[in-house]
């Protein structure tokens, strides 16, 4: 096998495309959102995801377990780079001036599927020359705003006499396999981080201030080019 050297360049490029095909497609402009500020060479827009579309994209309710999601784009003007990332941004209620960070997919998957296992039906004990093999099948299909879904799907062979092939290893628990899949999902809608000099949109996931405090969202950023602030009506 002849091994060559990959320019860094190359390898740049590909990171920077892989991380720019995350995130959901931008809104024709900023006016289509219900709060956009212009902050030197880019406009940023935000809207409340309302929670039953939350649910439907993620057959969670993040509402109920304490979160809140942010549909936030960015608008560089025209022949302008833009470095965009989630952590740019911080989010407050009210007249609190406590602020909350963004949470990472991973955590809020975590969180959200902690201690969540699917009921499990208890299996009939098979006689000793019956073996049984599990077969799990990981693709993509079509969903919401022209991204690409996860699905799995199982399969089950039997088979009688002495398995040649020896046991099967012991599937990862259905606990594990649903948090990776809700943090996929997660991961695949959020604003991306990247510099583009294109429109870019994504979700950024926060853990609401208080149940208990009430007000507007206001959604703050601190960006390369500025920092500003946009306060967000209620979702509808």
């Amino acid at each position: 096998m002849i091994l060559r050297a990959v320019p860094l360049a190359l390898v740049l490029l590909a990171s920077w495309s892989f991380a720019a095909d995350s995130g959901i497609p931008p809104r024709a402009d900023s006016s289509a959102y219900p709060a956009h500020q212009t902050i030197g060479g880019v406009t940023i827009a935000a809207a409340v995801v309302p929670q039953d579309r939350v649910k439907d994209l993620f057959q969670e309710d993040l509402d109920r377990a304490g979160y809140v999601v942010i549909e936030v784009a960015l608008y560089p003007e025209p022949g302008r780079g833009v470095d965009v990332s989630p952590d740019d941004f911080r989010l407050r209620m009210g007249a609190d001036p406590s602020t909350v960070r963004p949470v990472t997919p991973q955590t809020l998957a975590s969180a959200v599927r902690h201690g969540k296992t699917p009921g499990n039906t208890p299996q009939p004990k098979l006689p000793s020359n019956v073996s049984v093999h599990n077969t799990e099948t990981i693709g993509y299909e079509s969903g919401p705003y022209g991204r690409r879904g996860v699905y799995t799907a199982s399969e089950v062979g039997v088979g009688v006499g002495k398995d040649s092939r020896g046991p099967d290893p012991a599937p990862p628990p259905a606990k594990s396999r649903d948090r990776a899949t809700l943090q996929f999902q997660l991961a695949e809608m959020a604003l991306p981080e990247t510099r583009t000099s294109r429109a870019v949109a994504g979700f950024v996931y926060f853990l609401k201030p208080s149940k208990k405090k009430s007000g507007a969202y206001e959604i703050l950023y601190f960006g390369m080019d500025g920092q500003g602030s946009l306060t967000l009506p209620g979702a509808k």
